[in-house]
């Protein structure tokens, strides 16, 4: 049946997903504590899901960086317009502008001899295709959903600045 927005929205309010985002939460304190102090900088987080967006904005809330959140692909590029990010965590499957699409114009607006920023697929497709078709899109590296909290700090070692 066809789902009316406020039924929604408070279907995900209820406490079964907070309990769930709680203890998520608590499992990633540990595997955030070794690189929360070492990184810094600013992330764009492109995601359309909201309880994906929250957990993820609660694994980077305990390390030190800025994140911004964009709900789409063309959103996204309207953010890397405004200002600079050192990093872009980009879901694939979003309303309006996939990841995909978002993600080559990135590359094709991108100044030669600039740093391009690196931009990394946080996706449900988890087949080596997939993988590869970020790859080609100028994705820098690839991470599979269900987010392992380690492997997230593990990416943003390798990608961010650290003290």
């Amino acid at each position: 049946k066809p789902v009316r927005r406020s039924v929604l929205l408070k279907a995900l309010s209820n406490r079964p997903v907070e309990e769930a985002i709680a203890v998520e939460m608590v499992a990633s304190e540990a595997a955030a504590a070794s690189v929360a102090t070492k990184c810094r900088g600013k992330i764009l987080l492109v995601e359309d899901n909201l309880i994906n967006t929250r957990v993820a904005l609660g694994i980077l809330g305990k390390t030190s960086c800025e994140v911004t959140v964009a709900g789409n692909g063309a959103l996204a590029l309207e953010e890397l317009e405004r200002q600079d990010f050192d990093l872009v965590l980009m879901d694939l499957q979003m309303p309006v502008m996939g990841g995909l699409e978002a993600s080559k114009r990135i590359r094709a607006g991108e100044t030669t001899g600039a740093r391009p920023v690196p931009i990394v697929a946080m996706t449900a497709r988890a087949m080596k295709e997939d993988q590869q078709k970020c790859l080609e899109a100028g994705m820098s590296g690839y991470l599979s959903k269900p987010i392992s909290i380690e492997r997230l700090m593990e990416v943003l070692d390798e990608w961010l600045p650290a003290d």
